[in-house]
């Protein structure tokens, strides 16, 4: 079972993974996709099997989960797809601040024999965390996106040596990056104790 952000949410990709590899996909779509977006978000409710609604509470919030599935209209033209996703996630602060509503679109070609709304919205949410636990931490931690390095071999090194620093600090058991770097900045030494120097 492969999962993937909206990147590789390309129809090369389906068409790869079903027939060469024999595995299972589930993509999300977005706006690279504007066609099997378009027809997602245009299914009546009808189309959809009852959802399955999760709630958790912690971090000074709750998070309401939405995921509802139905068979995968023509229009969506994914290679080997069997079945669509909505997955509405609604964030409400329990100090009284606003909240927010993402909606989230995805092709799989899992049947409905074989994947209800619970086991694709728990794919899903597997898929997120690795967005949470990797890439959050580069664009935010790192802040990689304001890197100025840009040219010759340069980013793919920086970028290495970012995903080095996450795994040594995750390894060592720090689960918030954040604060792990700033116990090594308060004494440099502790860098060498990482690499077992």
């Amino acid at each position: 079972m492969v999962t993937a952000d909206a990147l590789h949410c390309q129809r090369a990709h389906a068409r790869y993974l079903v027939a060469e590899r024999h595995a299972d996909y589930l993509f999300v779509a977005k706006e690279n996709q504007p066609g099997p977006v378009a027809a997602i978000s245009q299914l009546p409710e009808q189309a959809f099997s009852p959802p399955c609604v999760t709630v958790e509470r912690g971090h000074g919030r709750v998070e309401r989960r939405t995921v509802r599935v139905a068979p995968v209209p023509e229009r969506v033209g994914f290679p080997h797809a069997e079945q669509v996703l909505v997955a509405d996630r609604q964030v409400s602060d329990l100090a009284g601040g606003s909240g927010s509503t993402e909606v989230a679109y995805g092709v799989t070609s899992l049947s409905c024999k074989r994947a209800d709304a619970a086991r694709l919205g728990g794919l899903l949410r597997g898929q997120w965390s690795i967005e949470n636990r990797l890439h959050w931490v580069r664009d935010v931690v790192f802040a990689e996106d304001h890197s100025r390095v840009r040219t010759a071999s340069g980013p793919q090194v920086m970028a290495s040596l970012r995903n080095l620093v996450i795994g040594l600090l995750r390894l060592a058991g720090h689960a918030r990056i954040a604060r792990a770097l700033r116990w090594i900045a308060r004494n440099p030494t502790r860098a060498l104790a990482l690499l077992g120097v």
